[in-house]
């Protein structure tokens, strides 16, 4: 099979329609999970971007790859095996296209064909991007951008099977949607989880220490700041969703649809306020728990659910698997 997975950065388990929000629209992620199946109970390993993102590339823990934090930015050793190195190894054509945030720098890593990335985070607006050891800068919103790049690579004419990494710097904060979508969503009231002004009796010391730091918008007032995180990350994923729209109307188009393995998911969870906290980093549920969503009409029945827990170490031995290439005893998926 063919192999799209789209990665969203600080994508909450059920920010997406299809995953528990009511009042969010995204018809186009939703058709991933009506062509396939929802992995309702999905987490990852450490809730920090770097971390997880070496995770789904090896199938290792951070401690065994190296990379478990963000602060220090770490790169990945290119000796450890990644799953789109070794289906490049097996014969297939592969991209990156988006964020990579390890180590640093924007220049290309072993295992693609093709090279499209940023330094770090990037910037939403007028990025400079390395494509293929190119660096210039380019106009326009970053989602677009990676969207664009993404179905001209589509688009090529190959021989080979491929595979297309797409890491998206959506919905990472601070959030900055496109113009086009800066009024979605306007006077939509959120509902706030009860425990947004928990008094933390019988909590540990930490998380009140770390709250009282960083997190006063979530437990002052009415829950404003709660609603404008919400709003502002659903109008970041509308970009997203128009693109993962084209990529699926593109293989389609091809007749690619049938026999491609498409999987979504985010990098780590977001807080909307559970436990008077925002951002991520700690292991409770809200935390750790992603989106996973996979299509795969071969082998995988439409509008299902998988109930058992995966991690995101479980991705990268999954995807040799279909591909039928042996996945090497380091991975621990």
């Amino acid at each position: 099979p063919n192999f799209v997975f789209i990665l969203i950065d600080d994508l909450r388990y059920d920010l997406a329609h299809c995953t528990g929000n009511p009042k969010s629209v995204t018809p186009n992620i939703d058709r991933i999970a009506r062509n396939g199946t929802i992995f309702s109970n999905a987490f990852v390993t450490i809730s920090l971007c770097t971390p997880s993102r070496a995770t789904f590339l090896t199938g290792q823990y951070g401690h065994c790859n190296g990379v478990y934090l963000n602060e220090t930015r770490p790169e990945l050793d290119p000796a450890i095996p990644t799953w789109p190195r070794l289906l490049q190894e097996a014969g297939y054509d592969t991209a990156f296209i988006g964020k990579w945030h390890q180590g640093k720098g924007n220049y290309p890593r072993k295992g693609f064909n093709h090279w499209v990335s940023f330094d770090g985070q990037g910037v939403y607006d007028n990025p400079i991007i390395n494509i293929d050891g190119n660096i210039r800068q380019h106009e326009g919103y970053i989602t677009d951008i990676l969207n664009d790049q993404a179905m001209a690579w589509l688009r090529k004419d190959r021989t080979q099977p491929f595979c297309l990494y797409l890491c998206h710097k959506a919905c990472h904060g601070p959030f900055k949607p496109a113009a086009r979508h800066e009024n979605l969503y306007e006077g939509v009231k959120f509902p706030h989880p009860p425990n947004c002004y928990d008094n933390y009796e019988g909590k540990p010391e930490w998380l009140k220490a770390w709250t009282a730091r960083k997190n006063a918008d979530f437990r002052e007032g009415d829950g404003s700041g709660m609603d404008q995180v919400i709003r502002k990350q659903l109008q970041c994923l509308a970009s997203v969703d128009e693109g993962v729209g084209r990529i699926l109307n593109q293989l389609e188009r091809e007749g690619l649809l049938e026999n491609t393995v498409v999987a979504f998911a985010g990098d780590n969870g977001f807080y909307h306020g559970e436990h008077r906290l925002g951002d991520k980093r700690s292991a409770y549920e809200e935390s750790i728990r992603i989106p996973l969503i996979l299509s795969y009409p071969k082998m995988i029945k439409p509008g299902t659910k998988i109930e058992d827990m995966v991690l995101n170490t479980d991705l990268a031995p999954t995807m040799l698997d279909l591909a039928g290439v042996k996945a090497p005893d380091v991975m621990q998926g």
